[in-house]
């Protein structure tokens, strides 16, 4: 490829118009020439826009991007989305590689846009051209093409550019936008070693940016397989395509031609194989069949002796049947007048328990009355009682009331008397001095009585303090003993249950539990945690039992549907093969195939194909030009009966009479018209002028001419002569030419009477021809309908489909029973392992809850162990506690006694000055001032402590002794009088107390007493009164309780005989299923006739039960002898037609003469049975040998089928299939051999041009693989990429690989046979996948591709100077992918063995043409991740050994110094201009950098 020198971009407009190419030269050149060169420009500043305006050079129109997204129609667009035309070019100038002068080409490209007519779409209009070659010094070159006005400062326009290169079309190519321009175009660079290829497939890199990775990951080309099956194969395959110009056209082409030749082969071979292994397989078979035919007579003969036994045994048993039945009927009426008689008894004990409950009703409500009667009397007899208690209070208040008024009215009579008056007067002045002093004497005994009482209340408090905390110390010491008694029996409880859990668990756990326990509950743990496991293997097999009869149900499913798709088809086979024997029956006579008929058979309609095909045509030929003919003769006929209305003859078609008449002869002949009309006008002319009559005659060979003779046509009737020219004498114009035979029209007019006769003739013939037509044109109509039913019946569904369909659902049927037969053995195992599971879960669980029984036991165990510990100490602290308390008892009732003897004391000294003072001083003080009181204990409490200091001494008492004793002397002097009136008033006084006493009393008995009435009665009558009211009320008490009781025990058997009664009337509903009945009749009486119905109906059920038991055994001699005769009887005769003795027999000996049948019917059967099985198994040891023969799938289903359909039972049958189908194998091998010789040859050719192929691409990567040699510092050749042909056999010539080639020939012809019908139905893509190069060498190499092992970069770059060694490479696919050995290669790694092997693939073309010219790689960003110098230094030196023009954009940021230093030409690209949208450049290193203005 040459290398480019200079690109120019002009006007190009991006990036919605925002952003613009002005005018800009790239020279990529420095001192020494094209170099590589370095482009930078920011991101987002439009890399990918550079890229695809060179690349619109190469491929007009060519998108950008991964996927193509950024298309050209995008630069005609401004920021609106508007679409705005305008003109942009780009431009290469190319330094040719040309060794003895420098020369150039320059390749440029205006592009523009503009709307289509309909304003619907884009039409993107473009120019290519190419500036011829010239040299430094010439005119016209990149720089001065008018590709922009800088005058303008806008780009040349589209319609100024095809101008220019119009009027230097000289200098300058034009190629349009058309395609075949185009192809011109890439014409013109591939003579100049441009080829557009390469400029694809670095489309294909730049694809995205740094895009090395997905161009080898579209083709999943990081495998080895992939990459050279995908990359390196093909590419090396097209330029082998572009080179050698096949004239016999591609490989797939030749497979397909040599595979639709060869397709037949192995199937004739096979089958030839087939039917002469078919002919002695079944020899066998046939002469097993012919044994088939004795048997069956005896065997008829002895089913029809069964037919006749199983006639009359099933006579017999519907007999006994019938008999039977009444019998069963009559029982069943007993058992239900049993089931009646059931209820009966039940009712009656139920009518039974309820008179009782009557009975028992009417008591209750007796006692229930007396109950009322008893408690009214009783509380009569109360209420008396009440109102004599009132009464003897009221007696005892009027005898008081009435005493009290006695002694009022002596008082009254006593104080009558005058000296009374004067004595009082004298005592008067003394009581009230007296009274004074009794004052003092009141305070004085007031304190006295405040300080007893003060004291007691103290001792009181004293002793009640004691006596709590004594009582407390005695609660607590009687709770202690509680305590103490209540631990001492669970002390002594625990001892024995202490031996109790011993006996049960063990002594060490009943003396050590905790221990015990936490080792049951590890065991327990353990059990658990093995539980859990066994659980969640049951749960697994039981999701496996679910899954395994989820695919039971379903593989039973669909064998039942199978099933049941198989009966129905082989129903649909039957009604087919009826249509199909009918349909081949009609063509037998239609076509007249009798002896095929008789040769093949009934059911040959599939096994004719070919035959009745040509016998369809072939007929149908035959009838329509008979029909054809017996309409022209109807024509002719019917117009000679037209016609000949007159007394003379006119003819007609003779011609065609005497050129069928000549057919007939086997003599060939050519009707003049159509000899005439095959030759041009002046031939005709010509001929015609020499010959007229040729046009009313026929033309014959001079060889044809010589069977004629002059009586040929004489039977003939003619109505016109018809000559017959000689083709060899036509020639010659003196003499005659021409034949005129004779014939019966000259007779005509030389013999009246025989055109009379042939006019009467004609008009007779008519009806006979016009029934001929019909008949003929009946036939060709059956034929046709045939003929469409026919092919109706081979477009549709036949016997060989569904034969072919019943075949697929037998073998689906095996294999879905098979599966089924696996699952079911499955499902046992599964079935096995979860019962093993459950045993060992029961165990377990027993195991866990013996555990858990022992644990819980041993966790109560311990609790009681501690409570025994703690309860011990508990006594022990109680028993201290109690003795603490005892003593504290002791002190308490000490310290009561002092107490108590204080009290004592203080009550002796109470009670002595009250007897001094209250009872003996204070009475006297009271004779003379009853109004005065006693001081009272709790009176003036409050006013003592007040006056506490005021309180008289004892001095005021000895006053008030002497004042009452001056008092008392007075008195003495009183009457006697006196003396009884305060005596009657003390009376009075205390009268009127015991007053109010009664009063109360009374009010407490009755509140209304003063309402009652007063008694008569004194109280001492009233008194007993009450005493023996009383008395009657406690016997009225006793009897009443009494009556209680009784009626409290009624009541409960009543309440019992209630629900007695209800429980029995749900008995018999539940039991009987009906209510109760109630019956008005005596019950003895019914129970007698129960008693009698019920032994009646048992004798009667005991009758009907032998009865039965005589008739079963009958019935079940009968049944099995039935059973029996129906399994080995297909079906019975007329009973009318069984001899009378047979009927005879059977009802006097049927076991035995069943048993002699049985014997009979075994013998016959299995002589039977033993040739059926003898004969199916030579079918099934046939089949199975056809199944293992490998024979062709068609023709072993077809003879499989055939096979299948015939009943081998019938033997007849069978013997007339077999003779059919053994003569058919032997004229099917007759006409195979004719058909195999000429299929070898089509293989063989494609095989040597493939082989070939395979040589030439092994050839071309060995030379790729030496290209790719570095000879380093040291002189060592160090490649860079190599190929391990390790197990590998290189082939040098087309005989190393043609056996591999052939083999895969035929692997891909059954491959593709498998998949499609026929290969002429194969597409064209299906053929593309396997015949390809990648496939072929693929199969070539023994199924496998050399390794592709590249050098991987390291820090050390051993290529620079060492010698090659193994651990310097790394496999290709494990450098991208990784291994357990090695780990994937970096970033950097990866892409430079990427570039390395791109750049191999690159140049294989130029290896191929051994060219060593240079390649341009424009590469978009390549530094992301490729920046080390290990990792590109094999790179570039590689690339200088495949002498490659590196174009590389990149960002500014991703480019360092080590990657600057190794480009020859560093441009920068930037944006300036007015409006800094322009894109302007900086060179920063390499040659000169030309101003397009300067150039102008």
């Amino acid at each position: 490829m040459p290398r480019i020198e200079r690109i120019r971009i002009a006007g190009l407009k991006y990036e919605k118009m925002l952003k613009k190419y002005e005018d800009m030269i790239l020279d990529l050149c420095n001192e020494e020439g094209p170099a590589n060169t370095l482009i930078t420009l920011m991101n987002g500043g439009g890399k990918g826009v550079l890229l695809q305006s060179i690349f619109q050079l190469l491929m007009p129109k060519a998108a950008w991007g991964k996927d193509n997204e950024n298309q050209v129609e995008a630069f005609f667009h401004n920021h609106k989305k508007q679409l705005k035309p305008y003109t942009f070019h780009v431009a290469i100038e190319w330094r040719l590689d040309a060794p003895e002068r420098t020369e150039y080409i320059t390749t440029g490209i205006a592009m523009t846009a503009q709307n289509s007519i309909d304003q619907l779409e884009i039409k993107v209009d473009y120019l290519l051209y190419a500036l011829l070659n010239y040299d430094e010094n010439a005119e016209l070159t990149l720089s001065t093409l008018p590709l922009y006005d800088h005058g303008l400062n806008s780009p040349a326009s589209f319609e100024a550019i095809q101008q220019f290169v119009r009027e230097r079309r000289n200098e300058i190519v034009a190629y349009g936008s058309h395609s075949s321009d185009l192809k011109k175009y890439y014409a013109f660079l591939a003579d100049r070693d441009i080829h557009i290829d390469e400029w694809r497939n670095m489309r294909r890199i730049n694809g995205e940016e740094g895009g090395i990775k997905g161009y080898f990951q579209k083709n999943d080309a990081f495998t080895n397989h992939n990459l050279f099956e995908k990359l390196i194969i093909p590419e090396i395959g097209s330029s082998l395509n572009g080179s050698m110009r096949e004239d016999e056209g591609s490989l797939q082409r030749m497979f397909i031609d040599s595979a639709t030749v060869a397709q037949r082969l192995p199937m004739l071979e096979q089958r030839e194989r087939a039917f002469a292994e078919f002919t002695s397989l079944a020899a066998p078979l046939y002469e097993s069949v012919k044994q088939g035919t004795e048997a069956d007579r005896s065997f008829q003969e002895t089913e029809l002796l069964g037919r006749q036994l199983y006639t009359v045994i099933y006579d017999e048993l519907k007999h006994a049947e019938d008999k039977r039945r009444k019998t069963a009927d009559e029982l069943a009426g007993h058992y239900q007048e049993a089931k009646q008689l059931k209820f009966e008894t039940d009712n009656l004990k139920y009518l039974k328990l309820k008179e009782e409950r009557d009975r028992k009703q009417d008591d209750f409500k007796a006692v229930s009355d007396n109950q009322a009667r008893a408690k009214q009397r009783l509380e009569e007899s109360k209420m008396k009682e009440k109102d004599l208690e009132v009464a003897h209070y009221l007696a005892r208040r009027r005898l008081q009331i009435r005493q009290m008024e006695q002694w009022q009215k002596e008082i009254e009579a006593i104080e009558g008397s005058l000296a009374m008056k004067e004595r009082q007067e004298v005592i008067q002045a003394a009581k009230q001095e007296l009274r004074v002093q009794w004052d003092e004497v009141y305070r004085l005994w007031q304190a006295r009585i405040q300080f007893f009482s003060g004291r007691q209340q103290a001792l009181g408090a004293e002793e009640a303090i004691l006596r709590k905390g004594r009582e407390a110390f005695l609660l607590e010491l009687g709770g202690l003993e509680g305590k103490i008694h209540e631990l001492t029996a669970l002390i002594r409880q625990y001892t024995e249950d202490l031996g109790v859990f011993a006996s049960r668990h063990g002594q060490e756990a009943a003396h050590s539990p905790a221990a015990a326990l936490q080792r049951t509950l590890i065991a327990a743990r353990s059990i658990a945690e093995n539980i859990i496991a066994l659980n969640g293997q049951r749960k697994s097999a039981e999701e496996e039992k679910l899954a395994l009869h989820t695919r039971h149900t379903r593989l039973t499913e669909k064998l039942l549907g199978t099933a049941s798709q198989a009966e129905e088809l082989t129903d649909r086979i039957e009604v087919q093969m009826g249509k199909e024997s009918q349909l081949w029956s009609q063509l037998v006579v239609l076509l007249e195939m009798y002896e095929e008929h008789q040769l093949l058979g009934t059911t040959a309609l599939f096994e004719a194909k070919a035959l009745l095909q040509e016998r369809f045509i072939r007929r149908m030929d035959d009838a329509e030009q008979q029909t054809k003919r017996l309409r022209r003769e109807y024509y002719n006929q019917l117009l000679d009966v037209e016609l000949q209305q007159e007394a003379y003859w006119l003819p007609n078609n003779d011609i065609l009479t005497v050129k069928d008449a000549l057919d007939a002869l086997k003599i060939s002949s050519m009707i003049g018209s159509a000899y005439l009309n095959d030759q041009s006008y002046l031939v005709r002319e010509e001929e015609l002028e020499r010959h007229p009559l040729l046009p009313y005659g026929l033309i014959v060979t001079k060889r044809e001419s010589a069977k004629l003779q002059p009586e040929l046509l004489q039977e003939l009737l003619l109505k016109s002569p018809v000559p017959i020219f000689v083709r060899e004498e036509m020639a010659d114009a003196t003499g005659a030419s021409f034949l005129l035979l004779s014939h019966q029209g000259p007779r005509m007019v030389l013999q009246p009477e025989r055109f009379l006769d042939w006019k009467q003739g004609i008009a007779s013939r008519l009806k006979e021809q016009e029934e001929e037509l019909q008949d003929a044109e009946g036939y060709l109509a059956k034929l046709k309908s045939a003929r469409l039913e026919y092919d109706r019946l081979l477009q549709g569904e036949h016997t060989v489909s569904l034969r072919a369909r019943q075949k697929v659902l037998e073998t689906q049927q095996q294999e879905l029973g098979k599966s089924l037969n696996e699952l079911n053995a499955e499902m046992s195992l599964n079935e096995e392992t979860l019962s093993g599971i459950s045993r060992d879960l029961a165990v377990s669980e027993a195991e866990k809850t013996e555990h858990e029984t022992r644990a819980a036991a041993l966790r109560e165990w311990v609790e009681r162990s501690r409570k025994q510990e703690q309860d011990y100490k508990d006594k022990q602290k109680s028993v201290e506690l109690k003795t603490t308390l005892s003593k504290e008892i002791a002190v308490k009732e000490q310290q009561l006694a002092h107490l108590k003897a204080d009290m004592d004391s203080l009550a002796l000294q109470r009670e002595k000055w009250l007897g001094e003072a209250k009872y003996s001083l204070f009475p006297r003080l009271q004779n003379w001032f009853p109004e005065i009181h006693f001081p009272s204990e709790h009176g003036g409490a409050a006013q003592d402590t007040v006056q506490e200091e005021t309180v008289p001494d004892e001095a005021v008492q000895d006053k008030l002794l002497q004042l009452l004793s001056t008092v008392e002397s007075q008195q003495q002097s009183l009457s006697q009088n006196e003396l009884e009136i305060r005596t009657r008033a003390a009376q009075i006084k205390a009268a009127g107390q015991q007053l109010v006493e009664l009063e109360a009393a009374v009010q407490q008995v009755d509140d209304g007493w003063q309402s009652a009435p007063e008694p008569n009665d004194s109280p001492e009558v009233i008194q007993s009164a009450r005493t023996r009211q009383k008395s009657d009320t406690g016997i009225l008490d006793e009897d009443y309780q009494n009556i209680r009781d009784s009626y409290i025990r009624c009541m409960a058997e009543l309440d019992n005989l209630q629900k007695e009664l209800g429980k029995s009337e749900k008995a018999i509903k539940e039991k009987h299923e009906r209510a109760v009945e109630l019956w008005h009749e005596p019950l003895g009486q019914k129970e007698e006739e129960i008693s009698a119905r019920f032994r009646e109906n048992e004798h009667l059920l005991n009758t009907c039960k032998q009865a039965l038991a005589s008739m079963d055994m009958w019935l079940q001699t009968l049944s099995n002898q039935s059973k029996v005769m129906d399994t080995h009887v297909e079906s019975r005769v007329q009973l009318r037609d069984v001899p009378e003795e047979v009927q005879l027999d059977v009802r006097e000996n049927c076991e035995q003469l069943v048993a002699d049948w049985l014997l009979r019917s075994k013998e016959s059967r299995s002589q039977r049975a033993e040739i059926s099985r003898k004969v199916k198994e030579e079918k099934t040891a046939l089949s199975g040998r056809l199944a293992k023969s490998g024979w062709n799938v068609e023709l072993e289903t077809k003879i499989q089928d055939r096979l299948n359909t015939v009943h081998w039972d019938d033997f007849s049958i069978a013997l007339q299939v077999l003779d059919s189908m053994l003569q058919s194998s032997r004229d099917q091998i007759e006409s195979i051999r004719s058909d195999k010789e000429d299929m070898e040859l089509s293989r063989k050719l494609w095989v040597g041009r493939a082989s070939k192929r395979v040589v030439q691409i092994t050839d071309i990567l060995k030379r790729m693989e030496r290209r790719m040699i570095i000879h380093n510092e040291n002189g060592h050749a160090f490649p860079l990429v190599r190929l391990n042909y390790k197990n590998i056999t290189v082939p040098r010539t087309t005989d190393d690989i043609e056996p591999l080639v052939s083999e895969y020939f035929n692997r891909c012809i059954s491959s593709l046979l498998e998949k499609f019908p026929k290969i002429e139905q194969v597409p064209a893509s299906a053929v593309r996948e396997l015949i390809n190069d990648g496939r072929m060498v693929y199969a070539a190499l023994q199924n496998r591709f050399p390794v592709l092992q590249v050098y991987k970069p390291v820090t050390e770059n051993y290529f620079l100077y060492a010698a090659p060694e193994e651990y310097h490479y790394s496999d290709w696919e494990v450098i991208n992918r990784g291994a357990l050995d090695e780990a994937v290669g970096s970033g950097g790694q990866r892409q430079s063995v990427q570039l390395l092997v791109a750049m191999m693939i690159m140049t294989h073309k130029r290896v191929n043409r051994e060219n060593k010219g240079w390649t341009v790689f424009l590469y978009d960003n390549p530094f992301g991740e490729m920046v080390s110098n290990n990792v590109l230094d094999p790179v570039f030196e590689i690339s200088k050994a495949l002498k490659f023009q590196w174009l590389i954009v990149t960002p500014p940021e991703l480019v360092k110094n080590d990657v600057s230093i190794r480009f020859g030409v560093y441009w920068q690209l930037y944006f300036g201009g007015d409006k800094g949208d322009a894109l302007d450049s900086t060179l920063i290193k390499g040659g000169r950098k030309l101003v397009p203005a300067s150039l102008f």
